[in-house]
């Protein structure tokens, strides 16, 4: 039922027990744009960012339901429930990983930082 440009919405502790970048991996193989949960276990929240899926911490993640149009902003913190018609307050994202984020997550952030220096 994803299709492209959805938003994985999850429970507490998303990702508990996955060390490796294939659980994060598969998300946005499948088209998933973002990920928003009540919080992340710390390595999965990493792999995301590191593959450059947008990964939000949001305390009212559970109020969202199946179906809802969803809005973020990860740069303010917010994720707009359109369906709902509130918004939600989440965990901001850093200009530094944001920036990490629009170069397509680490390995090409990390290119295009060296090619600056050579």
């Amino acid at each position: 039922n994803v299709r492209p440009g959805d938003i994985f919405v999850a429970g507490a502790n998303l990702g508990i027990g996955s060390s490796r970048e294939a659980a994060p991996l598969f998300l946005k193989l499948l088209g998933i744009r973002a990920v928003l949960a009540k919080n992340f276990a710390r390595i999965f929240y990493r792999n995301c960012l590191n593959i450059g899926l947008p990964a939000l911490a949001c305390n009212e993640a559970d109020s969202i339901a199946k179906g809802d149009m969803l809005v973020i902003d990860p740069v303010a913190g917010r994720a707009e429930n359109k369906t709902q018609g509130r918004t939600l307050d989440c965990e901001p994202l850093p200009e530094h990983l944001m920036a990490m984020l629009d170069d397509g997550g680490l390995l090409p952030h990390l290119e295009k930082r060296l090619k600056r220096r050579a």
